[in-house]
């Protein structure tokens, strides 16, 4: 579910099938507000939960750039990725 922020009455019931089913994975929850931050949540959740916090795309995961070494401060590093850089205009960024 998308958007969860908006639908806080959901927590209640998400819990009740937590609590009866007690299989994990059965919800994924997304959303722009931290849930620890949400308004009009009255169930913590606590020990239902897990939390990752997400970054947006990097320049290369938005035009699909095969690079994907780990970063090493190293002139090999450096001239490898340079070979597989692709042009960004300043509204990409």
């Amino acid at each position: 579910m998308d958007e969860v922020q908006h639908a806080p009455n959901l927590f209640p019931q998400i819990k009740i099938i937590l609590d009866e089913s007690k299989k994990k994975g059965q919800f994924f929850l997304s959303g722009l507000q931290q849930f620890h931050m949400m308004k009009n949540v009255s169930e913590s959740l606590a020990g239902r939960l897990g939390i990752i916090n997400l970054t947006g795309l990097s320049l290369r995961e938005m035009h699909g750039t095969a690079f994907d070494e780990p970063f090493l401060p190293t002139d090999e590093y450096l001239f490898s990725r340079q070979k597989n850089k692709t042009d960004a205009s300043y509204t990409d960024i």
